[in-house]
This record gives C-alpha cells, structure tokens and sequence, in this order.
C-alpha cells in the first residue's frame, strides 16, 4: 500500500489498542457504578475514536455522552466529583451542543463527558445526532478503510488544522465519502467543493467546506475552515502527490514535538525525561564525559540538551564554557530551572534549531549530541544539522555522536528471536542513524571519524535479551529502573553490538 512506511510510523501498536479499550472499558463500568442508583435510566456512550478505534498512535482521549431519562445538573457534577480514578479539571457552564460537560483525566487518559436527555431526537437535535456518529462510522467504513482515516488525520494535523478545525468525525466522513485518503487528494487537486452531507437536508450557510451532521442536517462540522486553510490543504497535496518523503518528513516532525511535549509534561525535572531507562542513561553519560574530557576555557555545546541531567552531568562546574540548546522550549525552561537547582547558573540553556544555529563560525571546541540526531525527520535534515554543526566547530575540533543505529536494533532483534522473544522496534518518534549515516557526513561536511565505539552491549544484551527471558520464565516483566538493571549498568563492556554508538569526529582544517 502506497504510504505504508509513514503508516508503520502513525499507526497505533497493539499494546496502544488494548490499553485504549480497556480503559475506555474501565471508565464506562466507573461511571456505571457511581449512577447506579441515579434516578430513571442512564445510558453511557462512548463516541470518537475510542469508540471506532480510527485513532493515531500515542492516543489519550475519551470522549462520552451520557444519556439521562431525568437530568439534574448538581447530581451529575457532584458524583462525577467523587467518582473513583476520575481526576476533575472542569465542569462547562455554557457547553456547546450538550446540556453539561465534565472535563478531566482517568488514568492518564483526558476524558469528556457529555449530557444529553433521552427525550432528542438525531434527526432534529446536534446532541443527539453525535450520538449515533460511532453507528454511522461503522456502517459506512469497512475496517480496510481505517488506514485511510489515519493518513487524512496525519495530513490535516502536519498543517495544524486535525482536531483545531477538522475533528475525527469529519475525518470520517471525508473517507466514507470520497472512498479513501488519494481520492480526498484527488478532489482536493481538482479544485472541487468539498461538500458532505449524507442527511441531504443541510441548509446552513454556503462556505469554503461543508461536512454537516449525518442525521438532522444542522450544522457544518467543519465551519470554522476558510479559503486559506483549503488552499493550505490544496498544496500541501500537490506536495505529497509529488514526494512521498515530505509527507513523512513531516509528520515524523509533528510527532517528536508531541512525544517531547508529553514528556515534559510527565517528567518535569525528573531524569527520565531524557529516557525511561535511567541506568543506561547513567552509563552513558559516565561514558560521554570520560571520552569529553572538558578543558578549562573550552567552549562546549549540547545539541539537544533535553531538560539539562547530561549537560550538567557531563561537563562539570567551572571546567569549561558550556552551552545546552533544544528546539522544545519547556524543555530549555525546566533546564533553566534545573541549573537553578544544581547552583550551574554558568550554563547558557538556549532554544534553537539545529539546523539554524544562532552562533559565529568555528565558536565552539566540542559539540556533542546525544540521541539529539535521530530525533530529526529525515536523512536531509540529519546531515543538514551537521553540517551546521561543522560551520560553528573550529578547525580541529571535534563533534561526538551518540546516537541509536539500526544495524544494532537488526543484532539485538536477531537475538531476541533466538531466544523466542518479540522484537525491539526504534522508538516511532526516531529516525535511527546508520552505518551509511556515517559514510555521508565524512563525504559530506568536513568531519572525519577518528574514533568510535559501543559501551553498551553488556547492558543491552543483559537488560533486553536475558532478563527477560529468564523473568518471563516465571511469568514477570522485566522493569527498566530495576536493580537488575543497575547492576548490568556497572559491569565491563564486551563486545560491539551497535545499537548505541559513540562516533568521534574531527573537524578538517579549511
């Protein structure tokens, strides 16, 4: 199938599915129980992508409507207040469509919560009319078609209009109608109105795209969309139709400024932002700073320093001019604090652009970046981004890479399944370096390799081959901050498996 790499890419895993039902599961059966002895009958709904399961990788939304024989508004908010896991963030004193909405998180998930009476009909009521969206998606899509309602979601969100303007259902309608995701490109290219009303009765205003309710007609699902954002739309299809690569390119770029966005989130300061796995981070930094080696009144850049741990870690206080850069800006502002914290206020946190560096020709001695390479979209922007690098570098500095390649993710796979384990895959948000990576930047910018390493094939081999098969023997998950770990972290280092290596450039004199 045409597009198959990038839906590898934005596709929902299995464990992603499953964890969506069954919280989607666990939260009907939570608000069950707290309206069990509500007065008349109470239907609970799920609709959205929870409910038809046409949603995009790292998803965490739940939406519901709650059907009420008998509507009390101080009922309803007071047992949503002390309903058990549900975390309360607001309750909409003017909700558009519905009579009440409670807004919050159940176990990480954000969840909306709807009201509606069983009195609305959907041929004459919005209300009632969404509830029956997950019943129309069903009827009009077959299962085959979900992949086309991901790439029209992936397209809209790379041009910021999924879910700002263009919501799932509308997604949905635009696939049943035009057939799938080309043909939508197709009519976008043709210059043809985009119009969708399968109630035949829409009588709204006439406006640059019109996708209406399905049941009653009101409405247009879609109308805060102008001429401009249809013309966005119309060449960023010429541009896909042209190379399949920007599509990609993209949307790798819209999901790693998701997945770092989440992460500062979740972790704030905590060291796991940088990655789950702080036992390997440890050994890495140890690793990093050892072959380093700051000098005093050297000028020393992190290219992509994250929330700061292995900038202030690795380049100690006073032993050199460091400077720690990251394109997240709540990442720089937490590695602010976190200098703060460490008494390091001598470290410059910057958000930049690794292509686009704000710094003279040939200022800095030493540059090093850690998995901050394979956090960029493509193989352009990732040889790109160094040779930016190399333009700041002087003569005869050096560049140290160390960074996730897929050669390694092939060795390590190949043992797992000798051992009946399942396979590792990249992390989604990542586009892994490898060995031809390599290749490139010496022919392509003036650095050369003078060294290069893997300090992390015990660790690997240890924490992501035999732990878990001797864990799984007696029916446990191996736990990546767990003291089996930390103790494969300070063992000696045998062998070169590749997964993460350190690469030493150095820069050519001109």
């Amino acid at each position: 199938m045409k597009y198959q790499k990038l839906l590898d890419i934005i596709s929902p895993l299995t464990e992603e599915k499953q964890r969506v039902e069954k919280t989607r599961d666990s939260l009907v059966r939570a608000i069950k129980s707290e309206f069990v002895d509500y007065p008349g009958s109470v239907e609970i709904k799920v609709i959205g992508s929870a409910a038809t399961g046409n949603f995009l990788r790292w998803y965490r939304d739940i939406d519901c409507l709650m059907v009420f024989e008998k509507f009390d508004r101080y009922d309803f908010r007071n047992r949503f207040l002390n309903m058990d896991g549900f975390s309360l963030d607001e309750f909409l004193e003017s909700p558009k469509f519905v009579r009440d909405k409670a807004n919050g998180t159940y176990h990480h998930f954000s969840v909306s919560a709807g009201v509606t009476t069983s009195d609305r009909k959907r041929e004459e009521h919005l209300d009632a009319d969404m509830l029956y969206h997950p019943d129309f998606t069903l009827e009009h899509l077959t299962e085959d078609k979900h992949s086309d309602v991901l790439l029209t979601k992936q397209f809209l969100k790379n041009k910021g209009l999924y879910g700002a303007k263009i919501g799932g259902f509308a997604v949905e309608q635009i696939v049943s109608h035009y057939g799938g995701f080309s043909q939508f490109l197709d009519e976008l290219l043709d210059g043809r109105e985009i119009f969708i009303d399968y109630s035949g009765r829409y009588s709204g205003p006439k406006q640059p795209m019109v996708i209406s309710y399905p049941y009653c007609g009101k409405d247009n699902l879609v109308s805060t969309v102008n001429e401009e954002d249809l013309e966005i739309m119309k060449k960023y299809a010429l541009e896909i139709r042209e190379d399949e690569d920007i599509f990609i390119g993209d949307s790798r770029r819209v999901l790693n400024s998701e997945f770092w966005k989440k992460r500062a989130r979740k972790y704030g300061l905590d060291e796991e932002f940088g990655m789950p796995d702080i036992y390997l981070n440890h050994r890495e930094n140890r690793f990093l700073r050892a072959r380093l080696h700051p000098k005093r009144e050297e000028r020393i850049l992190d290219a992509g320093c994250a929330n700061g741990h292995t900038t202030i870690y690795v380049v100690q206080s006073n032993s050199a001019k460091v400077w720690g850069i990251d394109a997240n800006e709540e990442a720089i502002k937490l590695a602010r604090e976190l200098a703060i914290l460490r008494n390091r206020q001598d470290i410059h946190f910057i958000t930049a652009d690794l292509l686009n560096l704000d710094f003279a020709d040939n200022f800095f001695d030493k540059v090093y970046s850690k998995r901050a390479i394979s956090n960029l979209p493509s193989r352009k922007d990732q040889i790109n981004a160094v040779k930016e690098i190399a333009r700041v570098t002087r003569n005869s500095g050096r560049l140290f890479i160390f960074d996730l390649f897929t050669e390694g993710y092939d060795r390590l796979n190949k043992m797992r399944c000798e051992e009946g384990l399942e396979q590792i895959s990249v992390p989604y948000h990542c586009l892994a370096l490898d060995e031809k990576f390599i290749e490139n930047v010496q022919s392509e910018t003036l650095f050369r390799v003078i060294h290069s390493e893997d300090p992390t094939t015990t660790y690997y081999i240890l924490t992501r081959v035999k732990f878990p098969k001797i864990l799984g023997r007696i029916g446990k998950q191996p736990i990546s901050n767990s003291l089996l770990n930390k103790i494969a972290s300070v063992l000696p280092n045998i062998g070169s498996l590749g997964i993460n290596k350190l690469y030493i450039f150095e820069k050519n004199d001109i």
